[in-house]
């Protein structure tokens, strides 16, 4: 830093020496051409301090980096009075998109900041910015919001998938139309994000493994197209390739992050969580008990074999149940996003053919189970109750009602001397034996926790889909 010093009066016998201004300045640590296209600002806080006893008159402050990732601006100040502090009120600064739009690596740059009076410096401070390749997504550190960027319907290739999703719907008796919500009906839209499911699993893409923490640190994103031409993805690459046939197909889907991986799916009425980003397990899960929100776990359409959604959904709430609420990380909405203006990654329309005709041979095709029962579409608010019929009243009444956090002593009941905990996937089949007066035994499943059985599980739940705790308790209760 260079700084114009002045004497101050003292007695001490060596004289103390300030400077006459100094600059303080907050800038976003990563930056990417997602950030050029959505105008995220980069400079977060911006501060001139005259710290002499004397008015600073005729200044000008100028940002300037190398290499020019950022573009060069100038502040013109007429006076900071003595003692007191000036913060611009307009910090923006030119992005060099040109730039961000090529890098294929990060690119570190130098950022400095200049105070003059005429030709005299007064101040400069330097720090860094780290500029991101085009395809890198900063994580949840540095910018969770701009995940929806990479969100893009337009891609050629989620036209293509949603071709295909439509073929499959219709083949299996189904209405192929790509219709979002303007059936208002829930069924319709499970059955729509089914199809695309089946449509993605056919597509044969191998599991790539993520970089460690990728939820907080970021990774490069394989959007749509470069998925269809290397077959390669990760969670989060496969997350975002369904949340963009989603969003394509009018729906709103829903990216959620657990401790270093990612699930997706989407909403089954049009609807969104009110912030962008959900950091309560709680939240989510109240939207998936209600029927409201589908999540799904994605790598179950990269196994190379067909695995049903349904068994997609079964484990994605697994995952996401209560006691793995320590590896929850946050949820984003992308809809949510949309609307506070995070637009699609743009690109230049590629005219070569990227994408393999009809004839490209594709792998099997998970069959297209039937939609569970699911609520009705929640009529508007406006109605009066005397135009609802009774089921709208009563769904209406049941939201109303269900109380699904950890206030609810019936569904958060303590460990304690008096409570035993039981595991059964299916609580009502237990109930109903249980009011049969049938005689029920409980019994303790086998050991199974150590790193090798814990990997076997892991195994048998990616080809088959199926949790094998689940199915010995249901065979249990055959027994």
């Amino acid at each position: 830093m260079t700084n114009k010093l002045i004497d101050q009066p003292n007695e001490s016998a060596v004289p103390a020496q300030v400077s006459v201004a100094s600059i303080r300045a907050t800038l976003a640590p990563k930056i990417t051409f997602a950030s050029h296209q959505n105008d995220v600002p980069t400079i977060l806080d911006l501060a001139v301090e005259n710290n002499s006893d004397n008015d600073l008159e005729g200044l000008t402050l100028t940002v300037r980096s190398d290499p020019a990732v950022l573009g060069e601006r100038t502040w013109t100040i007429d006076r900071i009075s003595a003692r007191s502090q000036l913060r611009p009120k307009d910090v923006r600064v030119p992005l060099a998109g040109g730039l961000l739009d090529k890098l294929t690596d990060r690119l570190r740059s130098d950022v400095t900041f200049t105070l003059r009076q005429g030709e005299l410096v007064l101040a400069e401070e330097c720090m860094t910015v780290e500029a991101l390749a085009r395809n890198e997504w900063g994580g949840s550190r540095f910018m969770p919001e701009l995940l929806a960027a990479f969100v893009t319907p337009n891609d050629g290739t989620v036209q293509l998938l949603l071709k295909e999703s439509a073929g499959i719907l219709t083949s299996s008796g189904r209405d192929g139309s790509i219709d979002g919500y303007q059936k208002k009906s829930r069924k319709r839209v499970w059955e729509v994000m089914s199809g695309v499911w089946a449509a993605v699993s056919a597509r044969s893409i191998t599991y790539a493994v993520p970089p460690a923490s990728f939820e907080t640190t970021g990774q490069k994103i394989r959007l749509p197209s470069e998925i269809e031409k290397t077959g390669l993805s990760t969670c989060l690459d496969t997350a975002l390739l369904f949340a963009a046939a989603f969003e394509q197909a009018g729906l709103h889907p829903v990216v959620v992050f657990t401790e270093e991986h990612a699930l997706v799916g989407a909403w089954l009425q049009p609807q969104y969580f009110p912030t962008l980003t959900v950091d309560d397990p709680i939240v989510v899960r109240k939207s998936i008990a209600l029927k409201e929100l589908v999540i799904f776990e994605t790598t179950l359409a990269t196994t190379g074999h067909p695995i049903p959604f349904t068994k997609a959904i079964a484990e994605a709430e697994r995952q996401l149940a209560e006691e793995n609420d320590s590896r929850f990380i946050y949820a984003v909405d992308v809809r949510q996003a949309r609307r506070r203006g995070i637009q699609p990654l743009s690109s230049v329309a590629d005219t070569t053919d990227t994408h393999t005709g009809p004839d490209k041979p594709r792998g099997s095709m998970p069959p297209l189970d039937a939609p569970p029962d699911l609520p009705l579409f929640d009529p508007p608010v406006e109605l009066d109750d005397t135009e609802r019929t009774p089921e709208e009243r009563l769904a209406i009444w049941r939201r109303s009602l269900l109380d699904l956090s950890k206030r609810n002593r019936l569904l958060n009941l303590k460990h304690s001397a008096s409570a035993i905990p039981i595991f059964c996937p299916d609580p009502s089949v237990l109930e109903d034996k249980i009011a049969e007066g049938k005689h029920i035994r409980i019994i303790v499943p086998p050991e199974r926790r150590d790193a090798a059985a814990q990997a076997d599980e892991t195994i048998f739940r990616l080809r088959t889909g199926d949790d094998w705790s689940v199915n010995f308790a249901r065979d249990a209760m055959d027994r």
